[in-house]
């Protein structure tokens, strides 16, 4: 909650200093979200008319698709990136991007092993997975389920 807050100032704060916000997408080649990142790209142009700038990147999924697409954002001059990647994925990126001082905000990952110190840039939507499976055990027990 404290990143999101943080992120949200950092982005009101750019805005004020520069009227267009650049907003990076990473999408990986024959991932079946790229259609709904187009949709949200539009969407937000029409909405913010103009006060934001989304760059979609599509890259393929091996390490060298991966760098040359951060840096294709990072040269766009983008203050965050919006990522819709598995745990796996999510790792490289915010790795690569944490480096870069980039925020990046994860829509689905969930995995624990994304909380990590080296990545204080990344901001992920999705409850981790030990959160989840501690929210089960508590149903569980609370209704006294054993079968």
């Amino acid at each position: 909650m404290i990143m999101l807050l943080k992120l949200v100032c950092f982005l009101v704060i750019q805005a004020i200093v520069q009227p267009l916000i650049q907003i990076g997408v990473l999408n990986r080649r024959n991932e079946t979200s790229k259609v709904t990142a187009e949709l949200m790209l539009s969407y937000a142009k029409e909405k913010f008319e103009g006060n934001i700038n989304l760059s979609l990147e599509t890259y393929d999924n091996n390490p060298l698709g991966l760098y040359d697409a951060v840096c294709r954002l990072a040269d766009k001059g983008v203050m965050v990136v919006i990522s819709w990647g598995s745990s796996g994925i999510v790792i490289r990126e915010a790795d690569i991007l944490s480096q870069l001082h980039i925020p990046l905000i994860s829509i689905s990952a969930s995995s624990p092993g994304l909380k990590s110190s080296s990545r204080n840039y990344l901001l992920r939507l999705a409850p981790s997975d030990s959160h989840q499976a501690e929210v089960i055990f508590d149903i569980l027990r609370h209704y006294n389920w054993t079968r």
